[in-house]
């Protein structure tokens, strides 16, 4: 039985290695996030939080729907965010945030418009706390996007043997299912405003309930 330790050192150890070489992975699909993005639909003044950033190459997306909107990208691989600040510095890019931290240690509350896991949820140790985070971290009636592109699963056998390393130390669960991660969801008072899951991505769009007026 894999702890969650054993699962995040593995996983810490695997993207502070490899972030040097990240670009090469997702950078090519530039395309393919700029429509992902334009599927959500992100308003211009949205506040955003990227989870699992990496190298932040979902930011740049983000940026070209944003006026005084801004983005605070996460990731627990200290190696990543250092290679993100280098691709977006803080003086040419004043409203992105790069911070090194681990999901289950965020606190906002109500902040975000919007919040995106850009092929991260399997990388989640405790699915059910991780979307609590999240849920607390959105304003009322703000919206939490799970997606990916088909592109990034890779058969296990493609792997390297580092990256095979860290799917080991990875829980059996680690894959959710559309229904389980909406019941998840509900739970934590999200509720379905969109979802497609075709060949080439899946994206699902949950959003904060109101709060019960007493």
């Amino acid at each position: 039985m894999v702890t969650q330790q054993e699962h995040e050192k593995a996983q810490k150890e695997f993207f502070n290695k490899i972030c040097y070489e990240w670009d090469k992975t997702f950078d090519s699909k530039r395309k393919e996030q700029n429509q992902l993005v334009d599927e959500i639909k992100i308003g211009e003044h949205d506040r955003i939080l990227d989870v699992g950033t990496g190298i932040g190459v979902m930011i740049p997306s983000y940026l070209e729907k944003l006026s005084d909107g801004s983005v605070t990208a996460i990731d627990y691989s200290e190696n990543m965010i250092s290679v993100a600040k280098q691709r977006f510095p803080k003086d040419k890019f004043p409203n992105v945030d790069l911070i090194a931290m681990n999901l289950y240690d965020l606190q906002s509350e109500d902040e975000y418009d919007l919040v995106v896991c850009y092929s991260c949820l399997p990388h989640f140790f405790d699915h059910d706390r991780a979307i609590e985070v999240l849920a607390n971290s959105l304003k009322e009636e703000g919206r939490l996007a799970v997606c990916n592109l088909k592109y990034h699963h890779m058969a296990h056998e493609e792997m390297n043997e580092d990256r095979k390393k860290m799917m080991d130390h990875m829980p059996e669960h680690r894959f959710l299912t559309i229904p389980q991660l909406l019941t998840i969801c509900e739970k934590h008072g999200l509720q379905l405003s969109y979802a497609v899951d075709d060949e080439d991505h899946t994206l699902i769009i949950v959003k904060k309930k109101p709060a019960e007026r007493v």
